[in-house]
């Protein structure tokens, strides 16, 4: 946050960059609408426990450089949430329409 603060100071223009899957474009999409330099990284469906798509990933990171980057991480996938049932059990969400919700 330091650092965040000074580059604000100094008049730097900040570019966010929110990795991950779908829950990482609706932020880079509000950042977005505060007027915020955001893009996404990674694509619906993204997942940390998948090599190849943190391999994908790493590389998008390293086009540019990072001067005046801020990272935001969604790491966390379905398998990181739970659904409670009407009767009160909980389970990791079902796809519906192979989607695990409706984007």
């Amino acid at each position: 946050m330091a650092d965040i603060r000074a580059a604000e100071e100094e008049d730097n223009t900040l570019h966010y960059k929110v990795l991950g899957a779908s829950n990482a474009a609706r932020t880079a999409g509000s950042l977005s609408r505060k007027g915020l330099d955001a893009r996404k990284l990674g694509e619906q469906g993204w997942s940390l426990a998948v090599e190849k798509d943190v391999a994908g990933m790493i590389d998008q990171l390293g086009v540019g450089g990072l001067q005046n980057q801020v990272l935001i991480f969604h790491c966390m996938d379905n398998g990181s949430f739970l659904s409670l049932s009407r009767t009160g059990g909980s389970s990791l969400p079902k796809k519906i329409d192979k989607k695990y919700h409706n984007l």
